[in-house]
């Protein structure tokens, strides 16, 4: 364990290293709030790209009905969340989840009804576990902003 900390320590600063993270983000983690913020962000990304997959790919008029309200719920989310964390200088992620690029890569080339069992089983599964991310932060959270936000 010594000598793994000394390499560590005798390499020198530059490139490959991870990129210093902001002023918000550095306050942020130290507080609970970090994870949900973060995984909110990532969530809104991928509920907005699988939502619109599903209006283009379904032919099912409910499933794109759905498809359409999941972008425009993560759509409204995402300003909203954007404002809180600038108050506190912190930056947020825009990419996708490793399972939301799985997601995708897995439905985008389904028929219509294979497309919708496969979507809607796994939106229900990630909208649920989201709901419980939120009522941990209201919760369990302590910047009184993103309480709010997710108690709303």
């Amino acid at each position: 364990m010594v000598l793994l900390s000394l390499f560590f320590l005798s390499v020198p600063c530059g490139a490959g290293q991870a990129p210093a993270l902001d002023e918000g983000s550095n306050l942020m983690l130290r507080s609970p709030d970090i994870n949900f913020v973060t995984g909110l962000s990532l969530t809104a990304a991928g509920q907005v790209e699988l939502g619109n997959l599903a209006v283009q790919r379904s032919s099912n008029p409910e499933v794109q009905a759905f498809g359409r309200l999941m972008v425009d719920e993560y759509t409204a989310i995402s300003p909203k969340l954007r404002n809180i964390v600038a108050v506190k200088r912190m930056t947020l992620p825009a990419d996708l989840t490793a399972g939301d690029l799985a997601l995708r890569h897995k439905i985008e080339y389904l028929s219509s009804p294979r497309f919708d069992r496969v979507y809607i089983k796994a939106m229900a599964k990630q909208n649920a576990a989201r709901v419980k991310s939120f009522r941990r932060e209201v919760k369990k959270g302590r910047d009184p902003a993103i309480q709010s936000f997710a108690s709303e």
